[in-house]
């Protein structure tokens, strides 16, 4: 086990156990992982929660600018009530909601803070156990050893779900039949026959 001083700081509401004159580069690895993952996390979670209420902010905006008159002198109010402007406001907050909706999509900002976060408690409940010597660490002959599996194992699996997920959305969001078709194309040199 490392002999080094252990300083309890906070970061942003998440606990930090940095390592002090430590040369242990096993227990350094894992406060770096803990550090990335813990930042990592808040601000996954900071930029979802951003964009969800910008989001919501925008839509309850549409009937109001719809609904809501706005006198204006000398511009006719139409029969309809509203004014070009409110419907072009209207459907600028509309983009805006889409464009929202978009962003969050691709960034999977909620997904990565959930997933970050699991990882996060994974690690510092890996580094609680190895610090008091407990549990599977209680009785192992190599601990650092077995903490080094261990913080590969948490991260490995978290590299694993990425890709699987990376795998699932890209097929989701290919037509069916279409990479087969597409490769009968680039095997034979022909153009493939309509799907009938």
């Amino acid at each position: 086990m490392s002999s080094g001083v252990f300083v309890q700081t906070y970061f942003g509401g998440v606990r930090m156990i940095k390592a002090e004159l430590n040369d242990d580069p096993t227990l350094t690895r894992l406060n770096e992982e803990i550090e990335f993952y813990a930042t990592s996390q808040l601000k996954c979670r900071r930029n979802h929660r951003l964009l969800a209420t910008i989001e919501v902010i925008c839509a309850a905006l549409i009937p109001v600018v719809l609904v809501v008159p706005v006198p204006i002198s000398g511009v006719p109010v139409p029969i309809s009530g509203v004014l070009e402007f409110q419907r072009t406001a209207a459907a600028l907050l509309g983009a805006a909601v889409l464009m929202l909706k978009g962003i969050r999509g691709v960034y999977q900002f909620q997904e990565t803070w959930l997933r970050h976060k699991r990882i996060w408690v994974a690690l510092d409940n890996e580094r609680t156990l190895y610090l008091a010597n407990a549990s599977h660490y209680e009785s192992a002959k190599r601990p650092t050893a077995l903490l080094a599996e261990s913080i590969s194992s948490i991260v490995g699996g978290e590299v694993r779900d990425f890709f699987e997920l990376q795998r699932q959305l890209t097929s989701a969001a290919e037509p069916s039949g279409a990479p087969e078709r597409a490769n009968e194309t680039v095997l034979s040199g022909t153009s493939p026959s309509p799907a009938r």
